[in-house]
């Protein structure tokens, strides 16, 4: 029996390790983002991405080849929009529309690191305050 997919299609294809850690990412990161809990949300979601291949979608590192490069530059931004989708999908309500409108995982990254990171130091004080009048 013989295939109708193309080489070209083949090479587009999801990697299964992505399609495992996208469909699993609910299970593996099960707490939804919130402006109290992004230390440990980051850290959980940055290192399946990084085990998988995949966290230099995060940090900025992979960045999106030339569209001259069609196969390579389709194939980035699949994968790109795989863990964007993920991402999205382990962020509350509250946070979402912070980034909707964004189109890559990195700027999302980003976005919520400088949105939240204020926040998460601003809690630090607070519990550094409360300890120090006990």
């Amino acid at each position: 029996m013989t295939s109708n997919v193309s080489h070209q299609e083949t090479e587009l294809l999801i990697l299964s390790h992505l399609k495992f850690l996208i469909s699993n990412i609910k299970n593996l990161v099960p707490t939804l983002l919130t402006s109290e809990n992004c230390a440990i949300w980051r850290l959980q979601l940055h290192q399946h991405f990084s085990a998988n291949g995949f966290g230099e979608h995060l940090t900025g590192c992979a960045i999106c080849p030339p569209e001259s490069g069609f196969t390579e530059h389709v194939r980035w931004k699949l994968i790109d929009q795989n863990i964007v989708s993920a991402l999205l999908s382990t962020i509350s309500p509250s946070i979402l529309p912070y980034v909707l409108n964004l189109k890559t995982a990195h700027d999302i990254w980003i976005t919520l690191e400088r949105r939240l990171q204020p926040i998460n130091y601003s809690r630090v004080i607070q519990l550094k305050n409360k300890l120090h009048q006990i």
